[in-house]
């Protein structure tokens, strides 16, 4: 009989050193739970939540009266549909998962979920540590933007040699061509000697023309990169109208505006070009039997505000909507131009993440509306 009251007692010391063990276990889990400067929580292996940190408390508004309930991406105000997947495979395997997950406010969080064991390696739940990387995240997108980017630039710049290097030499051999015509024609004392001059400074003066546009490629790519700042989309317009009132008034063009959304973040200068280019087409492309009519908009549309420039012109074919944004490319050979300036709009708005879209009916004018990502 003593022998066997020994032994419970012996049982009994063993027992209370166990609870001792996992009292003093838990006191440590509290302490070093309730001190932790990152967001942190505990939970069972049934998901209940049992601990938490005061970060965590201030970051999800978690509380006294959770304790006990079973953690789920509703409570930590967090888009992450695939929590308890990643819980029950960290059951499964005892392994650390690590994902990041955005907040319903917006926030960025690197999650690390990771097994919590008791003696004898018995699995006793997960600890969940929250690590706010918001801004880390927004400078890792901006530098991918830029990557982006510059490849597109890269990849652009390839193709623009070649086809600059070889149109370039049309009007090179055009002067070229008409020189010989004057060399020949003064040796022969030809009475068209004055009119070859004239079609060799008309030809230089195209050249140069040629030449500064090419230049301005690289210049206002280059400005995409810079920091964009709100401008009034009113206040460019005047400017505008005011470096073409010749054009303006000489085919008595009536320019009239819409604007729901008066500001928008670009560059003043890249913005200044499109709109000067659009609105001189609009003039330059008219249909002679009607004033000109141009109507400029600007509306918000899903992720992005639209910069809408309407004409009553010629319009485009439909077989010709895509032809337009080609370098070089003009459809009509007649009216004066390079070709130049659709092209760089379109690569503009294509490098700044935004796009070009056309409507168009040949005789009834054409709609081409700027798409800004907002």
């Amino acid at each position: 009989m003593r022998s066997e009251t020994e032994k419970l007692k012996l049982l009994n010391e063993n027992y209370q050193k166990r609870i001792e063990g996992l009292n003093q276990l838990n006191d440590e889990l509290n302490y070093f739970v309730r001190n932790n400067t990152n967001g942190q929580l505990v939970v069972n292996t049934e998901m209940q939540l049992k601990n938490y940190s005061p970060v965590t408390a201030k970051l999800f508004g978690i509380h006294e009266g959770n304790i006990g309930r079973v953690l789920d991406e509703t409570m930590l105000n967090l888009k992450y549909p695939g929590l308890t997947y990643d819980f029950q495979n960290l059951l499964a395997n005892k392994t650390t998962i690590s994902r990041e997950i955005e907040a319903n406010d917006g926030n960025w969080y690197e999650i690390k979920i990771s097994p919590y064991t008791v003696q004898n390696d018995q699995l006793a739940g997960a600890f969940f540590t929250f690590n706010n990387i918001t801004e880390l995240k927004n400078a890792l997108q901006k530098q991918e933007l830029r990557i982006k980017y510059l490849e597109l630039v890269n990849s652009d710049l390839e193709n623009f040699v070649y086809s600059a290097s070889h149109d370039l030499m049309l009007p090179i051999n055009n002067i070229q061509s008409l020189t010989e015509l004057l060399d020949d024609s003064v040796k022969k004392n030809n009475s068209n000697t004055t009119s070859y001059i004239n079609m060799i400074y008309g030809a230089v003066l195209r050249f140069k023309k040629m030449l500064s546009e090419l230049s301005n490629l690289g210049r206002m790519q280059a400005e995409i990169l810079l920091g964009q700042k709100p401008v009034s989309i009113k206040n460019i317009l005047d400017d505008v109208k005011i470096n073409i009132s010749d054009e303006i008034y000489a085919s008595q063009t009536v320019i009239k505006t819409r604007f729901e959304v008066s500001e928008i973040a670009f560059s003043e200068k890249n913005l200044r070009s499109i709109l000067l280019n659009l609105i001189c087409n609009a003039i330059k492309y008219r249909e002679h039997s009607r004033n000109p009519e141009i109507l400029i908009a600007t509306f918000q549309h899903s992720d992005y505000i639209v910069l809408s420039v309407q004409d009553n012109g010629r319009g485009i074919k439909e077989e010709d909507k895509t032809k337009i944004f080609e370098l070089y490319k003009r459809l009509d050979t007649i009216t004066t131009g390079t070709g130049i300036g659709l092209y760089l709009l379109n690569k503009i708005m294509h490098a700044a993440g935004g796009k070009v879209e056309i409507e168009s009916k040949v005789g009834e004018g054409s709609i081409f509306k700027i798409f800004f990502k907002h």
